[in-house]
């Protein structure tokens, strides 16, 4: 996912979809309304499987022997970049976009703690598309994202389930990610808090080149709008009907690079140029009773409830899952690897080793410390729908921020600590975890 757009020759990379090659699989066909139309046989393989994302940096689309791009030569057409190895062979434990096409990381357990099963040995057979599809063996079991868009919008796994199987999300966080610091003035929600601004609900009307927008109104109606955008913009009613003062003004519906707007007649669009906010932390409260653009960071309910991290929910909650990739204000995210307060409290991130270097103990398990206590089925008041495997239970189930299950071996503070700790898996008692706190 690197940004090299230049040729072993020298040569300037074009952009991919700006390049017609009959040869190539006729990436696209130039557009003046700067949206051409989108090839999906082709873009499947692309990263995500989207090639404008991709810009003109050098790629490997086609699986030829290292990256390359086209170049602006009739006899030529394409060559071969110089890319060099990395010297850190340990892939990195994060993902670089919201979908995660390009993630190779190693963390091979879904968000609830359950086992990957190797992609071998499930019904999947082609793994063209897996960013490191040469290592794909009989042992790799790795996440990953590999899915055409809006069907899966994060690295995920399968895992077993009875005579079948069936696939959960995986606790792949973000990289860390710098958001540019706009100028003093520029406040919320005149500006953008993120790259890609979805959560912009300010007044701009125009566009970057100075052309003026059109009304959304109409948009849900316009045939040419969907075939222009179809199947990277999702344009969706709900999206619509809870954006603010929807009017004219400048949105990111589709989740595209930054927000942009409609001009000429409902047939071409171009970006807006938005300003950062000069404080890129997101506001506590929301704008609109719906509250559709919140992008804070409060995750308990007016009940007391913690929230469960949103991936956790699929593919079980169908109705939830399917449009989970348009519903959202911001990108969705792992659970934080940092904690909101010295405590951590509420932490539910992935951690599961101690500041000494001890693998934690999973909470269900009473070895080789004692932290269970046996349940009686029959006693309703002490098993109060807490059941959990082999007649016993966590003796404060409750003060977890999560839930508990069998795997879950992650530090915690259940008891209101001085910071989050775990049972040692190795030896008697127990550890503190060093969690940063959250910028």
């Amino acid at each position: 996912m690197g940004s090299v757009n230049v040729t072993e020759s020298g040569r300037e990379c074009l952009f991919w979809r700006s390049y017609s090659d009959d040869t190539e699989g006729d990436l696209l066909s130039p557009d003046p309304t700067g949206m051409p139309p989108i090839n999906t046989t082709k873009e499947h393989f692309f990263l995500n499987q989207n090639s404008v994302i991709h810009h003109n940096y050098c790629r490997n689309p086609y699986r030829r022997e290292r990256p390359w791009c086209f170049v602006s030569d009739n006899v030529v057409q394409w060559e071969y970049c110089y890319i060099p190895m990395c010297t850190d062979h340990i892939p990195p434990a994060c993902k670089l976009t919201e979908l995660g096409g390009e993630y190779v990381g190693r963390r091979n357990v879904t968000m609830m703690g359950r086992p990957c099963l190797p992609w071998r040995s499930t019904d999947q057979t082609d793994f063209s598309t897996f960013p490191d599809s040469h290592d794909v063996n009989a042992d790799h079991n790795f996440c990953r994202n590999n899915w055409i868009p809006g069907s899966r919008v994060a690295p995920w796994c399968f895992i077993e389930a009875g005579s079948s199987s069936k696939w959960e999300y995986c606790a792949v966080g973000f990289c860390e990610r710098r958001v540019e610091v706009g100028a003093v003035g520029h406040v919320y929600p005149e500006c953008r808090l993120s790259e890609k601004g979805i959560e912009y609900v300010g007044r701009q009307n125009e566009t970057a080149t100075g052309k003026a927008c059109l009304k959304w109104e109409n948009v849900l109606f316009n045939q040419s709008l969907w075939d222009l955008t179809h199947p990277y913009f999702i344009i969706d009613y709900y999206d619509l009907k809870n954006s603010i003062n929807m009017d004219n003004y400048c949105r990111n519906f589709g989740r595209w690079k930054r927000p942009w707007c409609l001009v000429s007649d409902y047939t071409s669009w171009e970006y807006c140029d938005i300003p950062f906010c000069h404080d890129p932390n997101p506001p506590e409260c929301k704008l609109s009773r719906p509250g559709g653009e919140y992008v804070g960071k409060l995750n308990m309910t007016i009940s007391g409830y913690p929230c469960k991290p949103w991936l956790s929910m699929c593919p079980g909650d169908i109705e939830f899952c399917k449009d989970l990739h348009i519903g959202f204000a911001d990108e969705l995210d792992g659970p934080s690897e940092c904690q909101l307060d010295r405590t951590g409290k509420e932490y539910i991130g992935t951690k599961n080793k101690t500041k000494k270097g001890f693998q934690c103990q999973p909470w269900l398990s009473n070895s080789p410390n004692s932290q269970l206590i046996a349940i009686d089925y029959h006693d309703k008041d002490l098993y109060d729908g807490e059941k959990l495997q082999r007649g016993y239970m966590y003796t404060n189930a409750w003060t977890f921020p999560d839930d508990l299950y069998p795997q879950h071996n992650y530090c915690r503070n259940p008891n209101g600590d001085e910071a989050v700790w775990c049972y040692k898996a190795s030896g008697e008692g127990r550890d503190y975890c060093e969690v940063p706190e959250c910028p």
